[in-house]
């Protein structure tokens, strides 16, 4: 970064104005920028409550679900439903709408912004949004999406709708709402053309994971059921059937009873010890820092220990694949609503986690929970530990974690890249938006 940016930064921030700029009420901006009431630049609708029938006419909508963290919908965000009436032009939305949460049980939803960047079919929005539609050529309606992305923007979102206790977002609030920009369009397209490459880089890195975790779903699933082998690890080329499946004919198959035992050891002690949640996606996790909040008892003293290296299921919820092993604490503890148990040296832990957490597997829960005696909906050790499962030699388990990991290890390697291109956008939002940096304009 240049020295005379630094300096201004500086100065801005100890609230002095550097020369060429100006203090307006959205803060410090070039002295050449313009700063007008949203309201001026656009006109406002309220979206419809459609009320779905067996009507004739089908139309996609945009509710609250379909406004997720980026700028523009995703193919998820649309639902297709019908209704008995055609709708008119101005009940539809247009390339260039922007469409806003209006209201919500989650607050933090309220004000996020959609940029309608393309229209393949009729499109409308729900009951629960408000579209904005720019009227006057003074701004874009992309660069105004790219300022209700920005906090200072959102600030004034939360402070005109009442603070942090906002329910609802009004077409009057968003006319009240500030904004700044670059009087010369050629500044603002500048804007948008690098703020627009940084969500591509975004884009095809968030698109390359989900192919990465696809592919790892596929090949690992072949691994861990022995479709796929390597090859100095076969001694026959058959294959045996099983209820659900056909494993090699040279793996055992085997009770998971035979492999572990269940472990029950109580916080008699009181001891301080840290508090795991098991969660269907994530597995075991520090719940304080999880939820942000204390979920479990005040009372510990009947909480299960639970040892590094031991797993932990949720009995009354493995059918959603809440299953964990422990590799965060030295020892833990679960809630005693969670079955803990321990493996011998036959098996490689990380093998048996992934095995336990496939589609298969998640479906064999389900199956015995529905056959369980307990019609409360859980699956007890006793019935869990009768559960069989493919286990080839523990050398050969070794080679298949070592592969799972070189995998995982790249999925984790894509993700950091992420989560730095979304810092550098977010800094470059900061300075572009702002004019702290400014572009040159041929």
């Amino acid at each position: 970064m240049k020295q005379e940016i630094r300096e201004r930064i500086e100065k801005i921030r100890k609230g002095e104005v550097p020369e060429g700029y100006r203090k307006t009420k959205v803060g410090i901006i070039p002295g050449d920028w313009d700063v007008k009431k949203f309201g001026r630049l656009a006109k406002f609708k309220n979206g419809l409550n459609f009320i779905k029938n067996n009507g004739k006419e089908i139309v996609k909508i945009i509710g609250v679900s379909g406004f997720q963290k980026n700028i523009t919908p995703q193919n998820n965000s649309f639902e297709n439903i019908i209704i008995d009436r055609k709708l008119n032009d101005d009940e539809l939305l247009k390339k260039e709408d922007l469409l806003f949460v209006r209201s919500n049980g989650n607050r933090k939803l309220i004000g996020r912004c959609l940029y309608i960047n393309k229209i393949i079919s009729s499109t409308s929005f729900s009951g629960f949004t408000i579209r904005a539609r720019i009227k006057s050529n003074e701004i874009e309606a992309l660069y105004c999406a790219y300022l209700f992305h920005f906090y200072p923007i959102k600030k004034q979102i939360f402070i005109l709708g009442g603070g942090t206790n906002i329910s609802n977002l009004s077409q009057e609030i968003l006319s009240e709402i500030n904004i700044q920009f670059p009087q010369e369009i050629n500044e603002r397209n500048i804007i948008i053309n690098i703020l627009s490459n940084w969500d591509k880089a975004i884009e095809l890195n968030e698109t390359l994971i989900e192919e990465k975790k696809k592919l790892r779903s596929a090949i690992v699933n072949d691994l861990l059921f022995g479709l796929k082998r390597f090859d100095e690890f076969i001694k026959s080329h058959q294959y045996k059937h099983t209820k659900y499946i056909r494993i090699p004919e040279d793996w055992e198959y085997i009770k998971i009873g035979e492999i572990a035992t269940e472990v029950s050891e109580k916080n008699g002690d009181n001891d301080d010890l840290p508090v795991l949640s098991c969660t269907k996606y994530e597995g075991l996790v520090d719940s304080l820092s999880y939820f942000k909040r204390q979920v479990f008892s005040e009372d510990i003293s009947t909480y299960k220990q639970v040892k590094k290296n031991h797993f932990v299921y949720a009995t009354n919820h493995i059918d959603e694949g809440s299953i964990g092993c422990q590799n965060l604490y030295e020892n833990a503890l679960v809630s005693p609503m969670y079955t803990v148990f321990k493996t011998n040296s036959k098996v490689n832990n990380h093998f048996l986690f992934n095995l336990l957490k496939t589609r298969l597997y998640i479906f064999i829960y389900q199956v015995n929970m529905s056959a369980s005696v307990d019609r409360r909906g859980s699956l007890r050790w006793n019935e869990f530990s009768e559960i069989r499962i493919p286990l080839p030699d523990i050398t050969e388990q070794d080679k298949i974690v070592e592969f799972i990991r070189l995998f995982d290890n790249n999925i984790e390697l894509l993700k950091s890249e992420l989560i730095h291109l979304k810092e550098q956008k977010k800094g470059l939002m900061q300075l572009l938006l702002t004019g702290i940096v400014r572009v040159e304009v041929d």
